[in-house]
């Protein structure tokens, strides 16, 4: 009878363990590794391959989080990012995260092999800056330097002119003009963590402009534009503006080929 009790308890026990393991699934922000002895909890993001999933301030605070612990075992070699980096899941991170940050990082170390930027290390920090107009920069503060001489002030928050905005961003970025996330809009709460719709290029679009809470300071170097990308989504195409950490900073949606071709070719000067 003892035994029977026993037995009882450990599989109550196991069955409790059990449920409280499974229920971190519930929120959808960690998943549980079952494969080893010891659970270990993953970061994970649910619907990750969506652009818009990182629009959530909720999901950009789980991606950072994510970052950080990838950034742990990077370093520099040759002026380039390097890890020993297997899968996502030996550093708790779910695997389409970890592609994800992955890809960020070899753009980096694309951009820098090209003469377009710049990885150095200072204080134990690894710090990244688009090269601007000083050919051999001594330290970090010289690369951040702003060049651009005039600074845009948004005095209303209307759509039409927040998307002018992005796209003139996005246009002189992909000119290799570089800047910074201030360099287009006043540091307003009113124009950040902010989705509305307007017409660009001909189009009724969707724009998106991240927080500024989470992701920038005055002097932080994330707020730099870093790359543009364009993904599709469904029916989709999304155009974003990204900063050194992957983070999107700015983004325009249009649905469907003709808008997306319009945009583009309003982004591009054409």
């Amino acid at each position: 009878m003892e035994t029977k009790f026993k037995h009882l308890l450990l599989v109550t026990s196991v069955t409790i363990a059990t449920i409280i393991s499974c229920s971190k699934q519930d929120d959808g922000q960690f998943i549980s590794d079952s494969s080893t002895t010891l659970q270990t909890e993953i970061i994970d993001i649910p619907n990750f391959e969506n652009p818009e999933t990182m629009w959530e301030e909720s999901n950009r605070e789980l991606y950072n989080k994510a970052y950080d612990k990838f950034m742990e075992h990077v370093y520099l070699e040759d002026g380039l990012y390097k890890h020993d980096i297997r899968s996502g899941r030996e550093i708790g991170v779910a695997e389409p995260i970890y592609d994800y940050i992955k890809e960020n990082l070899q753009t980096i170390n694309s951009q820098v092999e090209k003469g377009e930027a710049v990885l150095m290390e200072e204080q134990g920090e690894i710090l990244y800056a688009r090269r601007k107009l000083k050919e051999q920069p001594s330290t970090f503060s010289e690369y951040q330097e702003d060049y651009f001489g005039n600074r845009v002030t948004i005095w209303s928050t209307a759509g039409s002119e927040m998307t002018n905005r992005i796209g003139d961003a996005m246009g002189r970025f992909d000119s290799g003009l570089g800047g910074n996330f201030s360099d287009y809009f006043s540091w307003n709460s009113q124009i950040y963590n902010r989705t509305g719709t307007a017409s660009y290029a001909g189009y009724n679009v969707t724009y998106h402009v991240s927080s500024s809470v989470s992701n920038f300071q005055e002097n932080n170097p994330s707020n730099s534009f870093v790359s543009m990308a364009e993904r599709t989504y469904g029916d989709y195409t999304y155009f974003d503006l990204r900063n050194n950490q992957g983070n999107t900073l700015m983004s325009i949606r249009a649905q469907g080929s003709a808008a997306a071709n319009a945009v583009r070719n309003k982004i591009n000067g054409n």
